[in-house]
């Protein structure tokens, strides 16, 4: 089981002429639970693509990092954010028109997982030593699968159409057509989390759980590393850029057990700080009877007041600022 979040990330140029993935991950709180992860995959062709997941990724990881509530709350915002920024920097250079990414953002906190993606890239889970897609695919992908399901095409037509890959949504600057986002996925004792960009996609969700459970007790980097050559070991002709991003989550009973075994301590120190507390005024109440310690004093005098105006005091509350840990695996 794993006591402390382990995170690890790794990408391969595949056969494009230049990388046009970006990634981000932010760690909140060194050593703690808290953790940002985001995947953008670049589109529009060279400089515009690469240009387009970087501006995306540094957009939405700031705004996430340094925004005034709950990281999970953020990400719509952030997510919009982004959106802005990549519109701004195609109307600042027109020949960057066209460019843009699809995304995948997610972030891990004590309230459970909560993500946003727009286009292909994907969110993995792996529990249980079965991987699923906990987010949509905004490709055509899905769509004929419907069609196939329902009888309207061939399932060898809809493996070789061409606009298989196609997108229906991503971050152009423009109006975003679809988003997915979901806040609260609860997370159970040894799940691992994935995100990737679509460059993974050539490895069925089979291979991946295997490779998962053979580096189940190795660090999280040898487990991406093994993916990615397994990706490599394909040779596809064609390999797109791929980028896995791997989150092994502290273990939700670990924190439990801890607070578990902290409750004997307080207990003690509780009973230990009454009895202190019904010694001293028995001590006072013997020695020092006018005391304005001593209880009788105390009913002595309120026997001799009116009706006391009770009022509640003014509570502030103050909230400690985070550290941050950032990681360029």
């Amino acid at each position: 089981m794993t006591a402390v979040p382990q995170f690890a990330s790794g990408q391969i140029q595949g056969c494009r002429e230049r990388q046009e993935d970006d990634y981000g991950i932010v760690q909140f709180h060194p050593e703690g639970d808290e953790i940002l992860l985001a995947v953008a995959d670049g589109m529009g062709g060279h400089a515009g693509g690469a240009e387009a997941a970087q501006t995306a990724i540094r957009t939405f990881v700031d705004m996430v990092e340094h925004g005034n509530c709950d990281p999970a709350v953020q990400l719509r915002a952030a997510l919009d954010a982004a959106n802005l920024a990549i519109g701004q920097m195609i109307e600042t250079n027109e020949q960057l028109a066209g460019a843009g990414c699809t995304f995948v953002g997610a972030v891990v906190t004590n309230g459970g997982l909560s993500w946003i993606s727009v286009g292909d890239s994907s969110l993995l889970l792996c529990r249980e030593g079965a991987v699923t897609r906990l987010n949509e695919d905004h490709s055509m992908r899905p769509v004929f699968s419907e069609m196939v399901a329902a009888g309207r095409m061939s399932a060898p037509d809809a493996q070789k159409h061409p606009n298989r890959n196609a997108l229906r949504s991503a971050v152009t600057g423009e109006a975003i057509t679809h988003i997915d986002e979901q806040d609260g996925f609860h997370l159970r004792a040894g799940d691992e989390l994935i995100l990737a960009s679509d460059g993974l996609d050539v490895l069925t969700h089979d291979v991946i759980a295997e490779i998962l459970e053979q580096h189940k007790s190795r660090p999280a980097k040898d487990a991406v590393d093994a993916i990615l050559k397994a990706i490599e070991g394909l040779q596809a002709p064609r390999q797109d850029n791929a980028t896995v991003l791997l989150y092994r989550p502290r273990v939700q009973s670990d924190l439990k057990n801890r607070r578990e075994r902290s409750k004997p301590r307080r207990t003690f120190m509780v009973l230990a700080a009454a009895l202190m507390l019904a010694c001293a005024v028995g001590v006072i109440a013997a020695y020092f009877p006018h005391s304005p310690l001593n209880p009788a004093a105390w009913h002595s005098r309120l026997s001799h007041q009116g009706n006391l105006e009770k009022k509640s005091p003014k509570v502030s509350e103050t909230g400690n600022p985070r550290s941050t840990n950032r990681d360029g695996h």
